[in-house]
């Protein structure tokens, strides 16, 4: 485990590494739910780290609005340049997990499902060319046709905001943040979704 976000806490240093977060704009923090996102113009800017290669980020999100292409995270370096990002697609009720080398991109697009006003957690991990998406514990996509991300300090490490500024802002509410350096497995995912949205503020509590 390389960060741990725990804003169902409002806890906005990261636990682990040092991605800690800044609430902007119109995003707050409310004990026992997280950081709440109004859709109009609030997001969480996140301390610059270098993310890439094999990795897992794990989201305890709450979706009230499905506004255009909004994000969960959006870590990159511009529209369409170095971007690792988990939203919505479109103003569909369907997840996205989507990479970017440079400006080639590839990912898993208009899968799950999202229920407004309903906690879900999401997990992308990317191992090689294996990309998977994890809704609730369960595989819901996967593709040997993705990359790993290179390994850099991106420009934006945003949560709740687009590189993409036709794009909505996401309003609902995120709860915990996990990022691991390589791909967890479906047993481990399992296990995570277990936890049933408690906050792993004890990195051992998390697999590692």
């Amino acid at each position: 485990l390389d960060h741990s976000l725990c804003f169902d806490q409002c806890l906005l240093d990261d636990q682990v590494g040092g991605m800690d977060a800044t609430l902007m704009n119109g995003a707050t923090c409310t004990p026992g739910e997280g950081v709440v996102f109004d859709g109009v113009d609030g997001y969480v800017d996140l301390a610059g780290q270098s993310l890439g290669g094999p990795m897992t980020i794990a989201f305890w999100a709450r979706w009230d609005a499905l506004n255009q292409w909004s994000m969960l995270c959006e870590f990159a370096d511009g529209e369409a340049y170095n971007n690792i990002h988990i939203g919505n697609c479109e103003t569909q009720a369907n997840l996205f997990w989507y990479l970017y080398e440079d400006s080639s991109g590839s990912g898993i697009v208009y899968e799950g499902t999202i229920v407004l006003g309903a906690w879900t957690h999401v997990i992308g991990t990317v191992q090689g060319t294996t990309m998977k998406l994890y809704q609730d514990g369960t595989v819901v996509s996967s593709t040997d046709d993705g990359h790993e991300p290179t390994s850099m300090t991106r420009a934006n490490h945003w949560l709740g905001r687009s590189a993409w500024s036709s794009n909505g802002y996401f309003e609902g509410a995120i709860s915990s943040m996990q990022i691991w350096s390589r791909a967890l497995d479906a047993s481990e995912v399992a296990s995570l979704y277990a936890f049933e949205g408690a906050c792993l503020a004890t990195p051992s509590s998390a697999p590692t």
